[in-house]
C-alpha cells in the first residue's frame, strides 16, 4: 500500500490529523489518489469543482 507509506514519510499522525513533516510533501498541488482510488472515485477528483 504505497499510499501509507506517503503518509508515514510525511509524519501523518491520524489520531491528530497532523503532518509533522510538511516540508516532505510535494511542491506541487495533489490531485486525485494517486492510482489508488476505484474508478468511479477517479472520476470525481477529476471533474470540475461545482
Amino acid at each position: 500500500m504505497p499510499q501509507i507509506a506517503n503518509l508515514r514519510r510525511v509524519g501523518y499522525d491520524p489520531l491528530t490529523s497532523v503532518v509533522s513533516i510538511p516540508e516532505a510533501l510535494p511542491p506541487d498541488i495533489i490531485h486525485g489518489c494517486g492510482g489508488a482510488c476505484s474508478d468511479s472515485e477517479r472520476a470525481e477528483s477529476l471533474a470540475p469543482a461545482a
